[in-house]
């Protein structure tokens, strides 16, 4: 597509819908429309999208009703259920061996059938120079064709032209580092990105994708721990959770803490353009054909899909110095410059996910791809979408016999709460305690996430974490993690790089959760 555009950046959460419209390219972006809801009840599980025509009503109103008029979308896909992406370590071999290998490796790494899958992988950089190296890193992608095809599905009830569908990792990748200073690219990155049910690490190396792990303890394990531990029901535990929930004790209200040094400065890598499905620029009229992971970062032209039966799916990673074109993928993922394989030949063969950065030429329409979301009982939301889950409410709740009204100020944090013996009174104290378990499960497995990232590559060093999702909205958890993990860590930003008409308060709010929408919008702006 075109480097200057409209485009909106749809993000389908399980918890939250939230979509961003963004104009501009080459340097210039700016942000025109922003709409946020909660998901309708029982409409995605594990990542599935079960009623596409309910859920694309529902999003066409969410974007009328907040003035979003742009077509051009590009959507993201997640889920453990139904994707797999995973950095796998392989013996060096050429690129047929490797797709010899690769049908084995598959059956390893999914936790669904190989025979329902659209698989694709990408031979990455070295990151060190070793001539004497045996093995090699690889980037798997693989997902159920069912999710695919009802996730597009969704997008056309929602009068919506599909340009792409992308995963999240490198969305965020795209928003917060891609569009930074140039010494912020050569960092080495930690993205936690904590969801309503899962927390996904990401670990990117000067832009490039080199671990993810997801954990499952994230926004709603906070919340159910407030729920029992108080003998409350989880709405209003999510209530106190917003209102006085905070990851540090009362006691420690503004704790000094001590940055890290500066990170040695890295000389500069090529850009990644990070992975994503390509769908074409043409909005098609039924779910796409041969659904495709293409990693090339460029917009494929497409066809409107025919609703034939789904060929064999294929996900084409081809290397960017292929003799002859690659087949269009319906689904890009691009994780930017890869080198081949040792004995690997100049001429790629043809699959699902293409990595290079070069783009495809396109190719004829394949059948439709069955990939599957979970939406069941939609209902028609509201003209004017509810609040984000994390946003801070106007007033505390009224008093009521059940309970005593929240401290309306920091002052008032301190106080012994049910465990410090005063029966059914609910304080900041009282939700830090009950939270304070899983917070420190959460640090623990973040912890032995980076412990091992950093034993496997011992000369890296994490230079900073970045905070995004819902969760990323508890006060002073940017704070906390800072303490527990030596390791400066800040809350995503993205609009600190495009800016906008929108009230700058409502914006800077919502960062941690537009984070996502915003790189999805971004996905074929920048250079």
């Amino acid at each position: 597509m075109a480097k200057s555009a409209t485009v909106v950046g749809l993000n389908i959460g399980s918890n939250l819908i939230k979509a961003v419209e963004v104009r501009g390219g080459r340097g210039q972006f700016d942000v025109t429309g922003v709409a946020i809801m909660p998901t309708p009840p029982d409409t995605v599980s594990n990542g599935v999208i079960m009623q596409p025509d309910v859920l694309g009503q529902a999003i066409k109103q969410l974007l009328a009703s907040n003035g979003i008029r742009a077509k051009s979308v590009v959507s993201s896909v997640a889920g453990q259920s139904s994707l797999v992406v995973r950095v796998i370590d392989v013996p060096k071999m050429s690129e047929a061996e490797l797709a010899e290998s690769m049908k084995w490796e598959l059956e390893r790494h999914i936790p669904f059938a190989a025979t329902e899958v659209i698989e694709d992988h990408v031979v990455l950089p070295p990151l060190r120079d070793d001539p004497n190296a045996q093995n090699m890193e690889v980037l798997l992608a693989a997902a159920q064709e069912d999710m695919i095809t009802a996730h597009v599905q969704t997008l056309q009830a929602a009068g919506l032209d599909p340009l792409a569908i992308d995963i999240e990792p490198l969305a965020a990748e795209r928003s917060l580092l891609e569009v930074a200073s140039e010494a912020e690219r050569n960092e080495t990155v930690a993205m936690l990105n904590i969801g309503a049910t899962v927390t996904e690490i990401s670990i990117f190396r000067r832009g490039i994708l080199t671990f993810t792990r997801p954990i499952p303890l994230a926004g709603d394990a906070l919340t159910q721990a407030i729920a029992d531990a108080l003998g409350i029901s989880k709405d209003e535990a999510e209530r106190y959770k917003i209102e006085m929930g905070s990851a540090l004790p009362p006691s420690l209200a503004q704790p000094t803490l001590t940055p890290p040094p500066a990170p040695t400065e890295v000389p500069p890598a090529p850009p990644a353009a990070g992975l994503d499905f390509d769908l074409g620029g043409a909005t098609p009229s039924a779910p796409p054909q041969e659904p495709v992971f293409d990693l090339s970062g460029e917009t494929q032209p497409g066809a409107a899909p025919s609703t034939a039966p789904p060929s064999t799916p294929v996900f084409d990673l081809a290397d960017t110095r292929a003799e002859e074109p690659s087949a269009p993928s319906v689904f890009d993922f691009d994780i930017g410059p890869t080198s081949p394989a040792p004995g690997e030949s100049e001429t790629a063969p043809s699959s699902f996910f293409d990595l290079s950065p070069e783009p495809q030429q396109p190719s004829a329409p394949a059948s439709s791809s069955p990939f599957t979301f979970d939406f069941d009982a939609l209902t028609t939301q509201p003209t004017t979408p509810p609040p984000p889950t994390f946003e801070e409410p106007a007033a505390p709740p009224p008093p009521t016999s059940e309970m005593t009204p929240p401290a309306p100020a920091p002052s008032a944090f301190g106080g012994e709460g049910i465990y410090g013996g005063y029966g059914d009174e609910i304080t900041p104290h009282t939700v830090y305690n009950a939270m304070s378990p899983v917070l420190g499960e959460m640090v623990m497995e973040i912890r032995r996430s980076l412990e091992y990232y950093t034993g496997r590559y011992p000369d890296v060093a994490i230079d900073r974490v970045i905070l995004l999702g819902g969760g990323a909205k508890l006060r002073q958890l940017d704070v906390f993690l800072t303490n527990e993990l030596g390791i400066r860590t800040t809350v995503a930003n993205p609009f600190d790089y495009v800016r906008g008409t929108l009230d700058e308060g409502r914006l800077r709010d919502l960062n941690p959760l537009m984070a996502v929408s915003v790189g999805l919008a971004l996905r074929d702006m920048l250079e």
